[in-house]
């Protein structure tokens, strides 16, 4: 295992010194990164997190997986998330009604998460 985590579902108003001190419960933290978008220059949600050493970065994967910070459940893996690795749900337009004022669609949701 390596050191680095791969942190999502963080608040968009954390900082790097309340994540640091967030997973220094699990041992020694080298480097906090929050990552932001680079056109808007706002938070992602995304944070990479490097521990000292692999025990402690497997200590946190372990204890903060699912752990809430800032009203948030945490997402903490040692592997990064690439946008193939999830299975997107499948989502077709079915039917499309036009009005004058709005448009109305019915959407065959097959294999949506929930």
């Amino acid at each position: 295992m390596t050191n680095k985590l791969y942190v999502s579902n963080v608040p968009i108003d954390s900082t790097e010194a309340a994540l640091r001190s967030h997973f220094a419960a699990c041992g020694g933290v080298a480097d906090v990164e929050l990552v932001f978008d680079p056109r808007s220059g706002k938070p992602r949600g995304l944070a990479y997190v490097t521990m000292t050493s692999p025990a402690f970065a497997s200590a946190a994967l372990r204890q903060l997986d699912g752990a809430v910070f800032g009203g948030a459940s945490l997402h903490v893996s040692d592997s990064p998330i690439r946008a193939g690795d999830r299975a997107a749900p499948k989502v077709k337009i079915v039917q499309q009604f036009r009005e004058r004022a709005n448009m109305t669609y019915d959407l065959d949701c097959e294999g949506a998460l929930r």
